[in-house]
């Protein structure tokens, strides 16, 4: 993943802190997200952009169906981040009871143990931070062109609904504009 210095990374938390309480689920549907087979029996798929600036990161991963692993009950899972036009992308497979990632494929590359367990934890890390940030509710009429304190300004984009295989959502977009540069 390419990371552009340092400012992404601060511009990203001050729109966390600022903003973005959990934006995907509401305060009564969160769970505990302890490891990656916690997300997989919850949240079979996500795709998610945050762009700062010219730059816009992704993240996304969708459950494709499950396999055997080393007689082990797997996911196997397609996952991609980085920024958009060169993420990286693998398949990763899930050990449905611990949430280990058992094997990834990168590029034709089989990857097993710990460095598995690695790009498990990059997937689970960068769930839990778009997801997670913070544990409070929020509505969408709270952020509908909110500013905080000289950091920037959110606008709100509109809502439409799309159908993701028998299910129907509601997807919020949203528009940070940066007032401090």
């Amino acid at each position: 993943m390419k990371i552009k210095g340092s400012s992404l990374l601060i511009v990203y938390l001050l729109i966390m802190q600022s903003f973005l309480q959990p934006v995907f689920i509401a305060h009564s549907e969160q769970f505990e997200v302890n490891n990656l087979a916690d997300m997989m029996k919850k949240v079979e798929a996500i795709d998610i952009e945050l762009s700062v600036d010219a730059s816009t990161e992704h993240f996304s991963y969708k459950v494709l169906g499950t396999e055997t692993v080393d007689l082990k009950p797997t996911w196997k899972v397609e996952t991609m981040m980085g920024e958009l036009g060169s993420e990286e992308s693998y398949t990763i497979w899930v050990e449905k009871t611990t949430g280990k990632a058992l094997k990834v494929d990168l590029e034709d590359q089989i990857i097993t143990g710990a460095m598995a367990e690695i790009y498990g934890n990059i997937t689970l890390g960068y769930f839990t931070t778009f997801a997670y940030g913070y544990g409070q509710a929020w509505q969408v009429e709270d952020f509908q062109n909110w500013s905080s304190g000289g950091y920037g300004e959110a606008k709100y984009l509109g809502k439409k609904t799309q159908t993701f295989g028998p299910t129907n959502l509601e997807v919020y977009g949203f528009r940070y504009e940066d007032e401090t540069a």
